[in-house]
């Protein structure tokens, strides 16, 4: 864009986005995500590989497999996670423009899976685990079906072939007036032979965030942000983020500082747009229009907690009403019999 003069007059990049984001409507919201719905069908050549019996020892497919939480979840080759050693994990980087890495988006462990989970640890100097899911959760029928296997120590270490996991400090947190729950946990991981710890881990379990839905609150999300995200991306440490599948919910915490970062550099554009750049690296990330609503609301937090020059307050509250209204629309279907 030029002047009469012919000099060139720079577009706030940020200005723009705030007043799109201040002027959407809930139809906006609506048809923005009819057009998430429709995703890239991007290969996973390495799990394609992995899963072909023909082209490799049937047992050894079999015996890796189970390590596999959900088959039916690829992984795109782009910022695929390879662990030393490990035929497959199902894990993506999630990076910035430049390729910093920010976040590790990963599936719930296995037993079979937890020492590699851990291995991966160590191997990218991770310091900070996100949990979005229980042990166990009601499904429809309100029947108990394991999310994850507690890889985690809770008393006595857990011992592996290289090293161990030990814990140092449990404590929870309440917030939003009890209605969230957060569980910190300090994790040592120590060498198996010099007995010297390697790293110390911080394990942060969200126990207030449903399947296929979000948190009544952004406190107890943006808490974690704040303590424990921002500080370990500061040090150029990615923090590894997990839920079951490790795309709905995970894909939402993350989308949600994703896009922030993004609009700190001036090169958020649309939340749709950020997104679709986020399924490029983990595929289905955000699963529901919830929680493609609850990503704007936490971009919008950020915005409001950090940019004061920018007045959001409109535009989060009539996202709170339509989440409201989701939520309300959600508890009215009838559940499986």
């Amino acid at each position: 864009m030029a002047d009469k003069n012919n000099h060139h007059v720079q577009i706030n990049v940020k200005d723009k986005f705030i007043a799109a984001l201040c002027g959407k409507s809930g139809k906006d919201y609506q048809e923005e995500w009819a057009n998430m719905k429709v995703e890239d069908n991007l290969k996973c050549s390495k799990w394609e590989k992995f899963k072909d019996a023909t082209s490799i020892n049937r047992q050894v497919l079999i015996c890796q497999l189970i390590t596999i939480l959900y088959a039916n979840i690829t992984c795109n080759d782009n910022c695929l996670v390879n662990v030393r050693g490990i035929p497959f994990f199902n894990g993506n980087f999630v990076k910035t423009p430049n390729g910093h890495k920010l976040f590790v988006a990963t599936q719930a462990p296995t037993n079979d899976s937890a020492e590699a989970f851990w291995q991966l640890v160590t191997q990218e100097n991770i310091t900070v685990i996100v949990m979005l899911c229980q042990i166990f959760e009601p499904n429809t029928k309100e029947e108990l079906i394991q999310k994850s296997t507690p890889y985690w120590p809770i008393n006595a270490p857990l011992k592996y072939k290289n090293f161990e996991i030990h814990v140092k400090n449990v404590r929870g947190q309440m917030y939003a007036d009890g209605e969230e729950a957060i569980m910190f946990t300090k994790h040592e991981i120590v060498d198996g032979k010099s007995k010297k710890v390697i790293r110390s881990v911080v394990h942060l379990q969200h126990k207030s965030w449903p399947d296929f839905g979000v948190p009544g609150t952004t406190e107890s999300t943006m808490d974690i942000y704040n303590k424990f995200v921002v500080p370990s991306i500061e040090k150029k440490q990615p923090v590894l983020v997990h839920c079951s599948a490790g795309i709905g919910r995970t894909g939402s915490f993350i989308g949600g500082f994703y896009c922030y970062n993004l609009f700190q550099q001036g090169q958020l554009v649309s939340v749709e747009n950020a997104l679709r750049t986020l399924r490029k690296m983990r595929a289905h990330s955000v699963q529901t229009a919830g929680q493609y609503l609850f990503v704007n609301l936490i971009l919008m937090q950020f915005i409001e907690n950090e940019e004061h020059q920018y007045n959001v307050k409109e535009a989060k509250d009539k996202l709170q009403k339509l989440l409201k209204i989701l939520d309300k629309k959600a508890k009215k279907q009838p559940k499986a019999k």
